[in-house]
């Protein structure tokens, strides 16, 4: 067999990026509102629901299409009657709404969503012609979880800042053009662009010396904001990216309060890092932060069970796993090589699985591991007896660095 080499590239956790801190009235889907959001031009519902359009003038002469899906990922769609001063609603339930169309001109504002929240899918507004509602309710808000930067060519790091960042030291830690681990400290600008003059083919890190004082971006010449978007960090310490240049990585999600809700189960939808739906159920906190064990790309919906009445937050978590490795499992020893980059502060594990996954008997979330060294924070270099199906490395407590496995069958 051939050496596989996998490799895992988190970067800084965000315990808000996700969804800011909020409370709930009810059972319904939290509002997806911290930096990691982005707008997918398609309304995502937590749990499939009848569509209300709600008119505040006459719209009996009209009607609305509603397109999206079911909770299967089906394609559906229904056209209903307009309401006279009122709503109305679908008897087909939607998962998500990609378009609404009219057949004609609206008496007044009209707005779309659902019964738990009357406008998340469209904002009011007023129709002319046969034309199509915005997509533009809090329903439209998806999150991303983001990787490392890849530069190609390799390029140098420009941070942009609003306020007067020249006293605050901000370190980019990523590779050159061999792999190597490198670093540079740039000073920041004075309400302008601070360049460096190290080149760099993947950013990994950077990290401000003490809080800037205003929003700033990170990024490349052309995009200044490729890396991370403009904000304002809550503190000093390393910068969550959000950019268009960064990759997606999955990881787990993190739910935090200050209270106990542990009696609400937390529903979180997505895609996992295949592109494929995944859906996990998280037990709420108690005064702590709980973390998933799935891992999401992408966040679609967040979906309270009842009252949250103590704010929480949700977020990306400091750990992961990579994909399954699969293996010869009729080879009686199985050689493995986890290398942790020089700038690694993390803990790492090697999960081991005799279930035949490659079969699909089991997945990555069912099967059952063993580990034979337990969480390590040091290179490993070691020959597994006994025969397997698959390896899955894991990571936690990730504060910078990246990990990448070896595994060879039978032993190198």
């Amino acid at each position: 067999m051939r050496p596989v080499t996998v490799s895992l590239r988190l970067t800084t956790a965000d315990p808000n990026g996700i969804c800011a801190s909020q409370t709930m009235a009810a059972a319904g889907d939290l509002i997806i509102n911290g930096v990691l959001g982005f707008d997918d031009k398609k309304a995502y519902l937590g749990v499939a629901a009848a569509v209300r359009i709600t008119s505040a003038g006459d719209d009996t002469g009209i009607t609305f299409t509603v397109y999206g899906t079911d909770n299967w990922g089906g394609n559906v769609f229904e056209t209903v009657t307009g309401a006279s001063g009122g709503t109305v609603d679908t008897v087909t339930t939607f998962e998500t709404v990609s378009r609404i169309i009219t057949s004609g001109t609206t008496a007044g504002n009209v707005e779309a969503g659902t019964a738990e929240d009357d406008n998340s899918i469209s904002t009011a507004a007023t129709i002319t012609g046969a034309s199509g509602l915005a997509i533009d309710g809090v329903a439209i808000q998806n999150a991303k979880m983001y990787g490392v930067a890849t530069l190609v060519p390799a390029q140098v790091v420009k941070i942009a800042s609003a306020g007067n960042d020249s006293g605050i030291t901000f370190t980019v830690y990523g590779r050159d053009a061999q792999g190597t681990p490198i670093s540079e400290a740039i000073t920041g600008s004075n309400g302008g662009t601070a360049t460096g003059t190290t080149l760099f083919t993947e950013v990994i890190a950077v990290s401000a010396g003490s809080r800037p004082v205003d929003v700033m971006t990170v990024g490349v010449a052309g995009n200044l904001d490729s890396i991370c978007e403009s904000k304002r960090p809550a503190a000093a310490g390393h910068i969550v990216f959000n950019g268009v240049g960064c990759e997606l990585f999955a990881r787990h999600v993190s739910i935090a309060s200050g209270g106990d809700e542990s009696d609400i189960t937390f529903t979180v939808k997505g895609l996992d890092r295949a592109g494929l739906a995944l859906s996990e159920e998280i037990t709420g906190p108690s005064s702590n932060t709980v973390k998933g064990v799935k891992n999401f790309s992408v966040v679609h919906t967040v979906r309270s069970s009842g009252v949250v009445g103590n704010a929480v937050t949700v977020g990306s978590a400091d750990e992961a796993d990579l994909a399954l490795t699969g293996i010869d499992r009729y080879t009686t020893k199985t050689s493995y090589h986890i290398i942790r980059s020089s700038d690694a502060d993390f803990s790492s594990r090697l999960g081991l699985t005799a279930e035949d996954v490659q079969a699909g008997d089991k997945d990555e979330y069912t099967a059952t591991y063993i580990f034979p060294n337990g969480w390590q924070v040091v290179d490993e270099y070691n020959a597994l007896d006994g025969s397997a199906s698959a390896l899955r490395l894991s990571v936690r407590s990730h504060v910078l660095g990246t990990v990448s496995m070896t595994v060879l069958s039978p032993a190198i």
